[in-house]
Order: structure tokens, then sequence, then C-alpha cells
């Protein structure tokens, strides 16, 4: 689920993303603090079933805290954890 590059992008750096969700991590699920542990202990390039294991865990979570909240939210995504905006990428470059 690699996108591009995070150059540029600080906020997508691995030490930001650290600090965060260890400042944040008391609204974190388990799921999600158990998928990041994975995301963040790996060493190099990262592993593409990580990835998407934490993509897929936030998806679910957001989803989840949406429908709690009575917002409107995405049943299949919070089904499957796969964003929307992926499926239509990965259908886009399948043609």
């Amino acid at each position: 689920m690699a996108l591009g590059h995070t150059d540029k992008k600080p906020h997508l750096q691995p030490d930001f993303m650290e600090e965060f969700f260890i400042k944040n991590s008391g609204y974190a699920s388990e799921n999600l603090i158990d998928a990041f542990k994975d995301y963040a202990s790996k060493v190099g390039a990262i592993d593409k079933d990580i990835s998407e294991k934490f993509t897929m865990t936030v998806v679910k979570d957001y989803n989840k805290l949406k429908k709690e909240l009575k917002m409107n939210y995405n049943k299949e995504e919070l089904k499957t954890g796969i964003p929307e905006v992926l499926k239509e990428f990965r259908t886009m470059t399948n043609l």
C-alpha cells in the first residue's frame, strides 16, 4: 500500500508518527496498538502485510467510531478495512 514517497512530508516520517501515536495511544483500540507496534518495530522496508494490517485497522476503527457517534460511516470499510480510495485505485490499475 505504498503510494509514493514521504521525503517532504514530516508528518509521515517514522519519528513523528511514533511520537504522535505514543502521545495519543490512550484513544487507540488494542488492535490499533498491536498493529502500530508491528509497524513501528520494523527496521528497513515495511512488509506489505504489516502495512496492510495497520491501514485496515485504522480504517475499521475510524468507521466503528463514526458508527458509535451516529455519524455517516462506510459499512464496507467497517467490514473489510479496505479504504474505498484503494479499491478505486486497484480497479483503475487493473484495467
